[in-house]
């Protein structure tokens, strides 16, 4: 064989195996550039903030915490008031049970479980973008479009949050769905449910694709999954919490407490995004969704158009911060991944490279996320707690004087049913007959539940 012939077949080789190689790992990619991504964000972090305690945390001073107080021995939704599933807290009893009283290194393990999930987030919306429209390009530009949102990749810095675990969970169910692997897609879309009530859109979208094979076989194994993953809950329900309390606080609990909800406004959202990045990215997620819903002949995506559309209902109960972005931004995501699917293969890397090009200046925290260094303030234990009250007893692994610590400001409407206690701290927590009492004469009419 001529040495020109022989250079040009290795030449052809090295491409095919590259080629072969990209379509195996460019979600993986994405989860490197997204964790680089957070790694990027530590310089203005550590500089504003330096390397040792106390950091500071904004809301997971309460889930890093909790999770160290369940360890000590106490009991979820009767020694300390929560919101949030049993599920939520595992990671931080976790960490607890493992740095003891070190809340420094239960800070920095919470600061690594967050930063993993997030680019699993990612990494796993690419793979499922790139398995239902046979593109790896198209499932890159899905995880590209995670970088339209820079100050996502500040919040890991912050430590533990149960909302990113959700989407970390319920994107590895809706990857292994468009696989095919039904029982593993409803164990993990059971599981993110128990980070999160609102999770309930995975599990309906993973429904969706067992339910499209027409297979009872697959459905069933799908439900089995799905039962699993309700005894891993029930499991954390038994370790750490009140099965009473439980029905109370997070089953009841939202329509008990008087919490203003402000209407969902659509510029609210955009305004995360810097300049008119949402705009633009958010348009192109609607129309690819769309396009999605509406393609009859490759219709393997349309349940996921449908999950993009429960998203918007869930805006409309729960949207008040940075992390609520996320839900719409997975989907957003998707749509973009199924546009650029839709181009011919050098537009698709022609509209890779502009979407690395339109997020890469803008890549850097706003003033909206930097947090001022922390002040602790020495605490009693008791609500109303200050933010530096709630630092104060995490860095000194101090325990509280009353269950309703770190709740006061969302349960002051509960004093109306205890008329013998002065303050919001001698109302208990957890209590499942009150609670059922005043649910049913908020939906039924029933009569006013007596006084405690």
């Amino acid at each position: 064989m001529a040495p020109s012939r022989r250079l040009r077949l290795r030449r052809t080789v090295s491409r095919s195996r590259l080629v072969r190689a990209w379509q195996d790992c460019y979600w993986l990619v994405v989860g490197v550039l997204v964790a680089f991504g957070v790694v990027s964000m530590g310089r203005p972090f550590l500089g504003r903030h330096g390397y040792g305690p106390p950091l500071p945390h904004n809301d997971s001073v309460i889930l890093e915490y909790v999770g160290w107080f369940l360890a000590q021995g106490n009991t979820l939704y009767t020694d300390i008031w929560e919101i949030k599933p049993p599920l939520a807290f595992a990671p931080t009893y976790a960490f607890a049970h493992l740095t003891g009283s070190n809340m420094y290194l239960h800070h920095l393990l919470g600061i690594a479980t967050t930063t993993a999930a997030l680019a699993a987030t990612a990494a796993f919306t690419a793979r499922i973008v790139g398995t239902v429209t046979e593109s790896p390009e198209a499932g890159a530009a899905a995880g590209i479009a995670f970088f339209a949102l820079p100050d996502l990749f500040y919040l890991p810095w912050l430590g533990y949050k149960a909302k990113i675990m959700v989407f970390a969970f319920g994107l590895a169910a809706l990857d292994r769905a468009v696989r095919g692997d039904h029982f593993e897609s409803g164990v993990l879309a059971g599981l993110s449910v128990g980070f999160w009530q609102l999770a309930l859109v995975f599990p309906a979208v993973t429904t969706l694709y067992a339910a499209r094979t027409k297979s009872w076989a697959n459905v069933r194994r799908h439900v089995l999954g799905g039962a699993l993953a309700l005894a891993a809950i029930l499991a954390t329900l038994v370790l750490y919490a009140d099965a009473g309390g439980f029905l109370a606080e997070v089953v009841l609990g939202p329509v008990v407490l008087e919490t203003e909800q402000a209407p969902f406004d659509p510029k609210a959202y955009l305004a995360f995004f810097p300049g008119s990045t949402g705009g633009w990215l958010t348009l192109a997620g609607l129309s690819g969704l769309a396009v999605a819903f509406l393609d009859s002949e490759e219709p393997t995506a349309r349940p996921l158009a449908v999950g993009g559309l429960l998203v918007l209902g869930v805006l409309f109960v729960d949207f008040d911060g940075l992390w609520d972005t996320v839900y719409p931004l997975v989907f957003t995501a998707v749509g973009v991944g199924v546009l650029v699917s839709h181009l011919s293969r050098r537009a698709q890397v022609a509209a890779v490279v502009v979407l690395v090009l339109l997020v890469t200046p803008a890549f850097a925290p706003s003033e909206f996320i930097r947090q001022d260094p922390v002040d602790t303030k020495p605490s009693d234990g008791l609500p109303p707690a200050i933010d530096a009250e709630r630092e104060s007893v995490y860095w000194n692994h101090r325990p509280i004087e009353s269950c309703r610590f770190f709740g006061a400001g969302t349960q002051r409407s509960l004093l109306q049913y205890y008329p013998n206690a002065d303050v919001l701290a001698e109302a208990p927590c957890g209590e499942l007959d009150l609670y059922w009492a005043v649910t049913r004469q908020r939906l039924f009419g029933s009569d006013a539940p007596p006084p405690r």
